[in-house]
């Protein structure tokens, strides 16, 4: 009779432990919200960032052509080195800014899924 008695009272210990549901505590619960806050926050200033990004390499792009279309028929020996140079340093930051935007785009695209995942995650820790 004992060990029936035991028996029925781990199954029922068992039952119930399996269909509680416990909530995040409240700790845990403001420590995800201000993390979310923290998170958007810093999401908001990379879009910025990315945004000055894009403008300053449109700017760049579009300075460089300038300079790819100067006529430099007439101009002395000194002032085509300088026009040359000036291109040349143009092209290579040019290329430096098109680096940092494809930079940008996969750290974009990282942010992006991360920012799914963590609200996924949260999603289940509610229920």
């Amino acid at each position: 009779m004992k060990t029936k008695l035991a028996l029925i009272t781990a199954v029922v210990g068992l039952f119930a432990m399996t269909s509680c549901k416990h909530a995040p505590s409240e700790d845990t619960t403001k420590a995800v919200t201000e993390f979310e806050t923290a998170w958007g926050t810093l999401g908001s200033s990379a879009t910025a960032w990315g945004e000055e990004l894009k403008a300053t390499a449109a700017k760049c792009t579009e300075h460089c052509a300038m300079h790819d279309s100067m006529k430099m028929d007439g101009m002395d020996e000194a002032a085509i080195s300088k026009c040359t140079e000036m291109a040349t340093a143009c092209k290579n930051d040019k290329a430096a800014m098109d680096a940092m935007w494809t930079e940008f785009e996969t750290f974009s695209a990282s942010w992006t899924e991360a920012t799914t995942a963590f609200g996924e995650w949260k999603s289940k820790m509610a229920t």
